[in-house]
């Protein structure tokens, strides 16, 4: 089945109401696998609390997700596997980006993310002028 297709038939949160596949846990947060993996060892941290941005966690949510994240990249270690990618996604599914609204920590062996845009074209390096204006912009902020 189509992930696109999966994701049609859902009627409610699958990180809530869905078989939770539990590989790891402590009191606040689980690990488990992807069932539409971007790699066969992609795995997944998960918040138990209904949260839908990372906003949104606790101090001590935050501290229970890290610990977890930390596991799975050590197990991803055990297994040979390097170049570990961990996505998180935030915010509401938009169906561009995120398709689950629950926050969720992808941790992904050998992902190739590296050349293209969030379009799918070949990413560019920013130039001078650009680099100066995004400075000015952000730095305020921080």
């Amino acid at each position: 089945m189509l992930y696109k297709d999966f994701l049609a038939t859902m009627t409610a949160c699958p990180f809530c109401e869905g078989q939770p596949r539990v590989l790891d846990e402590n009191e606040l947060a689980h690990t488990t696998y992807a069932l539409a993996p971007y790699h066969k060892y992609h795995l997944l941290v998960i918040p138990k609390r209904h949260v839908v941005g990372i906003l949104d966690v606790t101090p001590e949510e935050r501290a229970a997700i890290d610990a977890l994240v930390v596991r799975a990249v050590q197990t991803l270690d055990t297994l040979k596997q390097d170049h570990i990618s961990v996505l998180v996604r935030d915010g509401r599914a938009d169906g561009f980006s995120k398709s689950v609204d629950h926050l969720h920590y992808h941790v992904v062996p050998k992902i190739r993310l590296g050349d293209v845009d969030h379009l799918g074209n070949d990413r560019e390096v920013i130039s001078g002028e650009e680099e100066v204006a995004l400075m000015g912009e952000l730095e305020t902020l921080f």
